[in-house]
């Protein structure tokens, strides 16, 4: 349920695009996600970190159903 909320946020963030698009933030404030017109290390960081755990997750449950 988590990795799903946590792919979700870096998603409508519009972390996944390679420079923000400030459609995205019409509800929320792009404080600390954008500098100079391109994302921070921190969104970066979160984006990679919510594709890790997102991958993490999809491995460990093909190996629990497959008994790998």
């Amino acid at each position: 349920m988590y990795v799903n909320l946590a792919v979700s946020l870096a998603v409508d963030l519009g972390l996944h695009k390679e420079a923000p698009n400030s459609l995205f933030f019409n509800s929320i404030r792009p404080e600390g996600l954008i500098i100079n017109g391109s994302f921070t290390q921190a969104a970066k960081r979160a984006y990679l970190g919510a594709y890790y755990i997102s991958a993490a997750y999809v491995y460990l449950a093909l190996r629990y159903i497959f008994h790998i």
